[in-house]
């Protein structure tokens, strides 16, 4: 397996901390093939090494590669029989392993993936049983809710690459960024840290035929994973695209594991056009067809933000894929931004003065700017009585919304219905308008 050069770069980075006695934390986006370096790290290192996940779904992936580079890994996970016992590298479950004692097979260094995590009290536990073995830590994002920071569990930072800087190098696809101002979160309950997602939910709920009303006008051709705040909230969202003939699926935690794959299969082969779900592909999920990221949620919490936008940000040259389209309702930008954006990155505490340890993108790399739009609000205005988006207060138009008019531009002469924006009494007017300009051999009003 041929590493990039920036994946060579992060290996020597974590080498050269062991040297000097360090434990490092290595950011590596999503996309910059992280998987990789971990398990070509791990084989570099000619010890025991083990390799802590915190999902299935990137165990399976731990395992694929380090296969794919010639290892035979050993495996600590509950239910599942060691195919490997006395294997030099062992991947295991973080809900396994803290339990387990490993004094039969003691690892010589640790590796964390997901290491945003390691302030759960699990992962307390182990390394305090590991405490002699050596740490390297590995995220897209060094970051916690309650603003504390690593030093309980790294002692040096190890730069990948930044998020704009495989934009820039064409290993990632640039984001399209639309945020869609329909819902207020400012009296939303904040629990943890968090918005309170039970809240979110059922404020979203409200704007679900919203949501797939601007999708099925702009993006319906896309492959699509959505977020919802909750599990119902999901299955209600999936409802709602498959009323829409829409080609749409949704799995949960309690989805049966045969199931969930024969979902995911065919989420990556695209005959799924939608994926639905609640926090279960932010990690471990590797689908490149995907080019629309349906953000029906509020967080606060960035490392979820650039880990559901970074679920379609990955190349798919088949397909044509050019860009990612992010469809955010939820108001991710005015906490988070884009993903592109340049961010700050420390080991210290986010509330505490001085000097930053690490500034990323310190390369000047020209991105086009991301473009933000919002829905407009019109009171009092007649938009048809039949639309079933309106209610008794407002009257909603995406008349203006710049991704409507482009999909409409995209469509061949003869083949655009009427806009759900215009009034019910004028669309048999505008029928007949479209069918007097094809058929004196004008295009079509928003054909190209």
């Amino acid at each position: 397996m041929n590493l990039r050069d920036y994946q060579i770069n992060m290996l020597n980075g974590a080498i050269e901390a062991l040297n000097n006695n360090m434990n490092p934390f290595v950011v590596s986006p999503t996309g910059s093939g992280k998987m990789i370096v971990i398990a070509s790290l791990a084989q570099h290192l000619k010890s025991q090494v083990l390799i802590v996940e915190h999902r299935i779904e990137l165990i399976k992936q731990a395992v694929e590669k380090l296969e794919q580079i010639g290892e035979k890994a050993g495996l600590i996970v509950s239910g599942i029989r060691d195919p490997s016992p006395n294997a030099t590298i062992k991947v295991g479950m973080i809900q396994t392993i803290h339990r387990r004692d490993l004094s039969d097979w003691e690892p010589d260094i640790v590796i964390i993936d997901e290491a945003h995590l390691a302030a759960a009290s699990s992962y307390k536990k182990l390394l305090g049983k590991l405490a002699d073995s050596p740490r390297i830590c590995f995220s897209a994002t060094p970051w916690r809710l309650d603003g504390k920071g690593f030093r309980d569990v790294c002692d040096t930072i190890v730069l990948g690459p930044t998020i704009k800087q495989l934009v820039k190098r064409n290993y990632l696809v640039p984001t399209e960024y639309f945020a869609y101002d329909v819902v207020d979160f400012s009296d939303c309950k904040i629990v943890g840290n968090e918005y309170d997602q039970e809240q979110v939910a059922t404020m979203m709920e409200d704007i679900t035929g919203e949501i797939v009303e601007t999708w099925f006008a702009s993006y319906s051709g896309r492959s699509t994973i959505s977020f919802a705040a909750n599990t119902t909230h999901s299955k209600k969202l999936c409802e709602a695209f498959r009323a829409k003939g829409v080609k749409a699926e949704h799995i949960d935690g309690s989805t049966p594991d045969a199931v969930r794959a024969a979902i995911i299969g065919r989420v990556k082969s695209g005959e799924t056009t939608v994926l639905c779900n609640c926090g279960i592909v932010i990690e471990g999920f590797d689908a490149p067809i995907v080019s629309c990221i349906v953000l029906a949620i509020a967080t606060k919490s960035l490392s979820k933000f650039l880990q559901c936008c970074g679920r379609g940000m990955r190349l798919h040259p088949e397909s044509g894929k050019k860009d990612l389209v992010v469809m955010d309702f939820g108001g991710c930008y005015k906490n988070h931004g884009v993903p592109e954006d340049d961010r700050t990155w420390t080991l210290e505490d986010r509330n505490r003065a001085g000097k930053r340890e690490f500034v990323e993108d310190l390369q000047t790399v020209t991105v086009e700017p991301a473009t933000i739009q919002s829905l407009v609000y019109q009171q009092g205005y007649d938009y048809g009585k039949d639309q079933n988006y309106q209610n008794e207060e407002w009257r909603r138009t995406y008349a203006s919304s710049g991704t409507q008019q482009r999909s409409q531009r995209t469509t061949l002469p003869g083949e655009m219905p009427p806009p759900l924006w215009l009034p019910a009494s004028w669309r048999d007017y505008w029928r007949s308008l479209e069918e007097y300009r094809i058929a004196i051999g004008l295009p079509g009003t928003y054909s190209e």
